[in-house]
């Protein structure tokens, strides 16, 4: 079964924390996919147990929950349904979560992260250099949205934001 093999090229992912820039492969799974839909996206991620950040998603997405057993830096995890994880330390957990990807050189990501909640934005990679760096004005407190969703809006919003995505995925499904 494909539901966690590393997709193709065109499957990439940008993670702009603060001036750092990570790239992560997704997987070839109906949850990375539905993920896709939801890009660009900046969240605010909060702090688990000094090895994880975590946010909710403004919508729900397909599950294929495992164990993962051992759990490696820059994983990037569904919990539940709606819940993104991303991991910056190793870990071995007795959870179950749905692979989404992996971020492929995680090194620095525990210091780009830091302790506490910290803003992340997720873009689709598409042909976007992997090397590229957000602007000398952008900076952890104030970053820019470029043209990202934001989680953490009015209700109103929030469902606006749900219907889109809903739609995205309906779409991949039969389109």
């Amino acid at each position: 079964m494909s539901s966690n093999n590393i997709s193709a090229a065109s499957d990439v992912l940008h993670l702009t924390i603060g001036s750092s820039v990570f790239t992560a492969s997704l997987l070839d799974n109906p949850t990375a996919s539905a993920f896709q839909h939801l890009l660009p996206l900046n969240l605010q991620m909060s702090e688990l147990n000094g090895n994880e950040k975590h946010s909710d998603l403004p919508i729900s997405l397909p599950t294929s929950a495992t164990n993962p057993g051992s759990i490696r830096v820059g994983d990037l995890m569904l919990y539940g349904s709606r819940t993104l994880v991303l991991w910056y330390e190793d870990y071995s957990s007795s959870f179950t979560y749905t692979r989404i990807g992996t971020i492929d050189n995680p090194e620095g990501l525990g210091a780009a992260v830091g302790s506490g909640t910290v803003e992340v934005g997720f873009a689709a990679g598409g042909s976007s250099s992997s090397t590229s760096t957000p602007t000398a004005t952008q900076s952890r407190s104030t970053p820019s949205t470029n043209g990202a969703k934001t989680v953490g809006m009015s209700c109103h919003g929030r469902n606006k934001l749900s219907l889109i995505g809903f739609l995205g995925i309906v779409c991949s499904i039969i389109c």
